[in-house]
């Protein structure tokens, strides 16, 4: 089996791998590693709360609303403020390397972009702010939004 890392990874950085999807809940992880007698010591385990349960479990649900809104044209100040709140969340959790993640980015940018506040040249790092990723995507049309959503 190989590996291959898609940011610079320290000297020393501890390496972690999921062995459940990532939007499961505490419950729910615990149960499906029950039967290899494996109880899992990783900070989304050990730091699991109810706050951070609901979050892996709903955002997907929450960024396919951020989408269906912005393929509507119903793009507002307000979606902008929670769609901005999720990927803080995101972020905070871990789940900024989830393909879901840049889906929300996506649609940030068209936001940003519809309600006129999108700088020029301005770009988004796809696997979270402090992931140190070289991968970069510039700010999209909602056009653009949509093949990314079409899967």
């Amino acid at each position: 089996m190989r590996f291959y890392a898609i940011r610079d990874i320290k000297a020393g950085e501890q390496l972690f791998y999921s062995y459940c999807a990532a939007d499961n809940s505490l419950a729910t992880r615990r149960t499906e590693l029950a039967p290899c007698s494996f109880v899992c010591k990783c900070p989304a385990c050990v730091n699991a709360t109810p706050e951070t349960d609901k979050l892996r479990t709903t955002f997907k649900a929450q960024i396919q609303a951020f989408r269906n809104a912005a393929l509507n044209s119903q793009i507002s100040q307000t979606m902008l403020k929670k769609a901005l709140k999720l990927e803080k969340a995101m972020i905070k959790e871990g789940l900024d390397i989830e393909l879901p993640f840049a889906l929300l980015l996506e649609v940030i940018s068209a936001a940003y972009e519809k309600l006129g506040k999108v700088r020029k040249e301005q770009t988004i790092d796809c696997l979270g702010k402090n992931s140190g990723s070289a991968w970069k995507m510039k700010h999209r049309s909602i056009a653009s939004v949509n093949q990314y959503f079409s899967c």
